[in-house]
């Protein structure tokens, strides 16, 4: 299955991209961006590439997209998605000055209804 854009009220979920490494190393250099995740805080621009390029080589079945707001390309979060057997899983990150507004909530919830087919999104 192949990723869309996703467009919501304030987002615009993309497929992530290698070269979007510098922005997931700019907001995951916050320690408590990924503290209760199993990803280590990135201690250069290296260590995010290689969790970049973990992200964007997901196995059949599981996806990962970058939270973008509606009017930038610019990452400032991910979202991780994929069915296991009859359960399905969601993990996410977000960078901290985003928190607190329901960013994540929404771009959830539409990851989800994107996954189990329940609404159309896209441009």
């Amino acid at each position: 299955m192949d990723i869309p854009e996703i467009i919501t009220d304030r987002l615009r979920l993309r497929p992530l991209h290698l070269s979007d490494a510098k922005d997931i190393y700019t907001y995951t250099r916050k320690p408590n961006v990924l503290r209760y995740t199993s990803a280590e805080t990135p201690r250069n621009l290296a260590d995010a590439r290689a969790h970049t390029q973990r992200l964007v080589n997901k196995p059949d079945g599981a996806f990962t997209l970058a939270i973008c707001l509606k009017d930038g390309y610019s990452v400032i979060g991910v979202i991780e998605f994929g069915t296991r057997g009859e359960k399905g899983g969601a993990d996410y990150s977000l960078a901290e000055e985003y928190w607190n507004r329901g960013i994540m909530t929404e771009a959830v919830k539409a990851v989800i209804d994107w996954g189990y087919g329940e609404v159309r999104y896209g441009i």
